[in-house]
């Protein structure tokens, strides 16, 4: 009875913005930057904010005294969206395995928390080590 009453489940966690006080350009380590494409093709078209492919470079702080040498200022949330759509609500429904329904929801386009993360790297936002610190367990 539950799963009929829920639409849309979400999750955040927050992760350190990039502080603009000191943010420059950097080279993507060529293993980050793999796992990075592989994570970037799992996400549907509609959902990649316009942008069509995995920089070589991404934005980093190197640290100064507005950010206290961070690098770091003020979060931002990485965010998990789960629409439950009537497919999703049949597999609940059918108790089949977690991989099952989290197989399900990815093919309903489901954005998980490390695509937004790194939706958010590209865009200058935040770096991929706090993506991955917020979201790999």
């Amino acid at each position: 009875m539950i799963i009929s009453s829920i639409n849309l489940i979400i999750a955040q966690r927050l992760v350190r913005r990039i502080c603009s006080h000191c943010m420059e350009e950097v080279n993507i380590d060529p293993l980050i930057y793999e796992e990075m494409v592989k994570i970037f093709n799992k996400i549907p078209p509609e959902k990649r904010r316009g942008i069509t492919t995995v920089p070589h470079t991404c934005k980093q702080g190197k640290g100064c005294p507005k950010c206290n040498n961070t690098g770091y200022q003020g979060r931002i949330a990485v965010i998990e969206t789960f629409v439950i759509t009537p497919h999703i609500e049949s597999v609940v429904l059918k108790e089949l395995s977690l991989s099952s329904l989290q197989k399900a929801a990815l093919e309903d386009g489901m954005t998980s928390m490390e695509q937004d993360g790194l939706m958010k790297v590209i865009q200058g936002q935040t770096t991929m080590s706090e993506v991955w610190s917020a979201t790999k367990e």
